[in-house]
């Protein structure tokens, strides 16, 4: 399903494609398999993070210990804000200089979305003008993608199930995207320990990110069967008490925060495939199909 095409549906008829990663790894203290999972695919690691810096005895510096226990080297670079068109160019840039084989997103979305847009211009070469839809070039993500791993701090964008990466122009001042299936990570490794350090407001705002997503997955002219059955799920686990609101007031509950890791990992999923709606801007490209109170 191309990114812009509506899809009129009769009542009780489901026509879909599903998109999702090869391998999803979820499960507290799995973040000790990175270095083995990293070793599968290269001995040179693009490490792309928003969530610390070297030396600042955190999960970067955790990170960098683990992979040198698997054998592959490491070239860090830290994400500051949301992605930029210069952002993903000199990381690219970096990593071909560098021979990096195996590119790894630690953090939250911002540093997900470069990791993908890095992998896949990798293989495909230019640079990320070439491939934005709207303020680029528009051309297609044709080679599969260097592998990627994803390892998510935050628990809201869903991104390391996407297959999009989210860039701004900021000649333009617009933000594009770079869209396809060969962007999607070859692994996803979700540690729910790894949120314990998230600061709490940004454990709301990106807990609503997530809610907000899953919610608009299911009311969306897109969905289907299998978006609905995940979406309900998430929403049920976002909207509980017992986990977003929990995640908040106690960083430390890993109960709350292994719930909400899956709301945000569910939403990634649905809104892949089924698109959004107005209040996560791609209104142009899907519309409302019902309410889930059935209030309206």
């Amino acid at each position: 399903m191309a990114k812009g095409e509506r899809i009129d549906k009769a009542p009780g008829v489901d026509k879909f494609e599903f998109y999702g990663v090869g391998r999803i790894i979820f499960g507290r203290g799995s973040f000790a398999r990175i270095g083995e999972l990293a070793g599968q695919f290269g001995r040179s690691a693009m490490i792309i993070s928003n969530a610390g810096d070297v030396g600042d005895a955190g999960i970067v510096d955790r990170l960098v210990e683990l992979l040198s226990a698997g054998g592959v080297r490491q070239v860090f670079l830290r994400q500051r804000g949301e992605p930029k068109v210069a952002d993903v160019d000199n990381a690219t840039q970096t990593a071909r200089r560098d021979n990096c084989d195996v590119v790894i997103g630690l953090g939250g979305g911002s540093a997900m979305d470069v990791a993908k847009a890095v992998a896949a211009l990798l293989t495909n070469g230019g640079g990320a003008l070439d491939y934005m839809e709207i303020v680029g070039k528009g051309r297609k993500i044709t080679c599969p993608a260097a592998a990627w791993i994803a390892v998510p701090t935050t628990a809201g964008t869903g991104a390391e199930v996407t297959r999009n990466a989210v860039i701004g122009c900021a000649e333009r001042h617009f933000k594009g995207s770079i869209h396809g299936e060969h962007l999607l990570a070859r692994v996803v490794l979700v540690d729910p320990e790894l949120g314990v350090t998230v600061r709490p407001e940004i454990t709301a705002r990106a807990g609503m990110d997530a809610l907000c997503q899953l919610i608009e997955s299911y009311t969306s002219l897109g969905a289907g069967t299998i978006t609905d059955t995940l979406a309900i799920k998430g929403i049920a686990l976002a909207a509980a008490e017992k986990s977003l609101l929990r995640a908040y007031r106690d960083g430390s509950d890993l109960d709350a925060r292994q719930d909400m890791a899956v709301a945000a990992l569910l939403s990634g999923m649905t809104l892949t495939i089924a698109g959004l709606g107005a209040a996560r801007g791609d209104c142009l490209f899907f519309t409302c199909r019902r309410d889930p109170t059935g209030q309206h």
